[in-house]
């Protein structure tokens, strides 16, 4: 068994959103310790994304790396809004990995 865990990653510059991509990645074991992973391309200013349930609701406090290819560059935790950000980073494809909460 499993679950779904419903991705979305925002672009915005200021208030205006640039694009927006979503996915459900299914997780195969509650207590697995698998990364759930969405690819991006990032093209300035931020890379900001919101951890949530299936049901919308926030998760806060989860891990999230930023990674190109198989090496981690940056992280971030989610704050209570189940929102994070990453900046300063160059033009490029990224992959946004936040860490399955326990439970």
């Amino acid at each position: 068994m499993g679950r779904s865990v419903l991705v979305t990653i925002v672009g915005r510059n200021g208030s205006q959103e640039l694009y927006r991509t979503s996915t459900y990645m299914r997780v195969q074991d509650a207590a697995a310790s698998t990364p759930v992973a969405l690819s991006v391309r990032y093209t300035g200013p931020g890379i900001r994304g919101r951890v949530a349930t299936a049901a919308g609701a926030p998760l806060p406090s989860i891990a999230v790396a930023l990674k190109q290819g198989n090496s981690s560059i940056a992280g971030a935790t989610t704050e209570a809004d189940g929102t994070y950000l990453f900046v300063g980073r160059p033009t490029g494809l990224y992959q946004v990995e936040p860490t399955p909460p326990a439970g």
